[in-house]
């Protein structure tokens, strides 16, 4: 580094400024040196690029470092992440951001073996041996973190371990280094709420990332979301890090896609999405219509998503007289099939028209998951039945489906509108179309959940039609009512 003394990575004396530096400078520099070394100081000298800076100084909550690799992010939020736990800051660190001691801290990272071995290293190069460390250990003997004799503390998570670990933790900052599972970040941040802690990401995203929900929620939501900031725009060519023939050597070795992330720090190309020409806005989505209450006349339509180990996920829906499909509204119930069921009425209860009353809306029908009508192999049990409202399986064919919702998306040109809308307060159904996509020619993406989504289709598919509901007397009034699979008993509403 010319200009400066000293290499800040590797303690050697720069030869431009040795050239004219008198005996006595160069033996002072030799000492710091030797100094340095014996104390383990090397926390001191890291002088930040301006890159590097804006993102220590960003008072933000969220901050998001999406960077090529090798110019610095790791070692950027390394030295964040030690200057918590020391308690050491640069004069120039702002001081509304220093933590008090004694803080707490958590790392995530995507491997366990290979993270505990990067954040170790980090521990022996970056904290001076004044500071007393201890590893903190689970009942397997393995390292989980570290603590220090002024009271600091934190401790490591991976992105592979069990989703429940990542629940219940509370502290003052949080280091993310690469993608992890939405879970342990949504626990993550819970925790920094009581004392008002920041969190720190840095990613390259990768076209194969399984977690891609970091790019859909956070990266590009941020402009919506005061909390975040995303730092991006930076190349290895722009940071001067690595020599330019360096860099197009291995260019050369990537796919254009990623070296579009490894080299130039952008997104990866989002191909495979299946419907391409939907657009989050006008016609498809509308306002919420039925702000004074459900129409009298119009049929309901219910879709359930089902899974043994997740919430319940229901999409409702209404039908027009001109035979357009209206999603307006989405929810999350419980994933116990009876309470889901009990919660299903409760909801119809809440469209009725006449709230007096308290009278249910009696669904035209109610579609759920095909899976969830075929007997359990071991219990013998169809958890259909387990909701205690009729219901109709899903159609199990998921292209036939697609096809179906992109029909849907074709413009009548009579009516100028598709064959169905979407209410604005469906914002996770939107997401979910929006992001729809195949990983290769033939495999649906499976990673990205698609519950309500799953629920559009089995709609659609169970051919949604206007039929007057007031000239109907209510199904529920009887005590069985049949559904495709014959003898399925259910209470009224």
């Amino acid at each position: 580094m010319a200009g400066n003394a000293l290499s800040i990575t590797r303690l050697k004396i720069d030869c431009e400024w040795i050239k004219h530096a008198t005996e006595a400078q160069i033996r002072a520099k030799y000492a710091e040196i030797k100094r340095i070394k014996k104390e383990n100081l090397y926390l001191y000298l890291y002088e930040p690029k301006p890159y590097q800076k804006k993102v220590h100084l960003s008072p933000k909550k969220l901050r998001i470092v999406v960077w090529p690799n090798q110019i610095g992010k790791t070692y950027c939020a390394a030295e964040e992440a030690m200057w918590h736990f020391t308690g050491e800051y640069p004069k120039w660190y702002p001081e509304k951001q220093r933590l008090p001691i004694p803080n707490k801290g958590r790392i995530y990272v995507t491997d366990f073996k290979k993270g505990l071995s990067t954040v170790a290293a980090y521990i022996k190069t970056l904290v001076p041996y004044k500071f007393k460390v201890e590893t903190k250990k689970d009942t397997a003997g393995n390292i989980v973190g570290y603590t220090n004799n002024i009271g600091c503390e934190f401790d490591i998570m991976a992105s592979t371990q069990d989703d429940e670990l990542g629940e219940g933790w509370t502290g003052d900052w949080v280091w993310i280094d690469e993608p992890i599972k939405k879970i342990f970040f949504e626990g993550a941040y819970r925790g920094l709420v009581h004392s008002g802690g920041r969190m720190l990401i840095t990613l390259t995203v990768l076209p194969n990332c399984k977690q891609m929900w970091i790019v859909d929620e956070l990266i590009e939501k941020a402009d919506e979301n005061p909390d975040i900031e995303v730092f991006m725009g930076e190349t290895q060519y722009s940071a001067g890090v690595l020599s330019k023939e360096n860099i197009k050597s291995l260019e050369r070795t990537l796919s254009k896609d990623v070296a579009r992330c490894r080299v130039y720090g952008e997104l990866p190309f989002r191909g495979g999405l299946i419907f391409p020409d939907w657009e989050d806005k006008h016609p498809f989505v509308i306002p919420y219509p039925f702000d004074d209450g459900f129409p009298k006349e119009y049929p309901l339509f219910i879709g359930i998503d089902w899974h043994f180990n997740n919430l319940t996920v229901v999409l409702m829906a209404t039908c027009t007289p001109r035979d357009e499909v209206i999603f307006f509204a989405e929810h999350e119930l419980s994933m116990n099939p009876t309470v889901a069921g009990k919660q299903i009425k409760e909801l119809c209860a809440m469209r009725s028209y006449d709230t007096k009353k308290f009278e249910a809306i009696d669904p035209e029908f109610s579609v759920i998951d095909y899976f969830a009508h075929i007997k359990d192999p071991i219990t013998r049990v169809r958890y259909a039945d387990a909701f205690e409202i009729p219901t109709i399986p899903s159609i199990k064919n998921i292209e036939n489906a697609i096809i179906l919702m992109q029909n849907g998306f074709i413009i009548d040109e009579k009516t100028k509108y598709p064959k169905f809308l979407i209410t604005e307060n469906c914002k996770e159904l939107r997401s979910e179309i929006k992001h729809f996509r195949r990983t290769t020619d033939d495999e649906i993406d499976r990673v990205r959940k698609r519950c309500r989504l799953n629920n559009m289709m089995y709609i659609l598919a169970a051919k949604p039609q206007f039929r007057d509901r007031s000239l109907q007397r209510n199904r529920f009034d009887d005590e069985v009512f049949v559904t495709e699979h014959k003898g399925v008993k259910v209470g009224s509403f």
